[in-house]
């Protein structure tokens, strides 16, 4: 009978630790998933925060560099025309 009973509080505890240990391992595994995703989601607002200053770069570089081929192809088809 005492063994039945020392085998019963075993088996309890032992039962409790693993019980406890699958708790601990599935909230640190939620933890660091959640945090994973964070770290992602900030990833990709840098990104975006980096390519906002690239885009208005080239925007501007882009309309500035058609300004000055309107006004170089306006220059020369009028040196052109009038000076010939």
């Amino acid at each position: 009978m005492f063994y039945s009973v020392e085998l019963a509080v075993v088996f309890g505890m032992s039962l409790f630790a693993m019980v406890s240990f699958a708790l601990i391992l599935s909230d640190t595994m939620e933890f660091h998933l959640r945090r994973e995703r964070q770290l992602a989601h900030q990833r990709a607002e840098i990104m975006v925060l980096q390519m906002r200053p690239l885009f208005i770069f080239n925007t501007f570089y882009q309309s500035f560099n058609k300004k000055d081929f309107m006004v170089d192809s306006f220059r020369s088809v009028a040196e052109h025309r009038f000076l010939l």
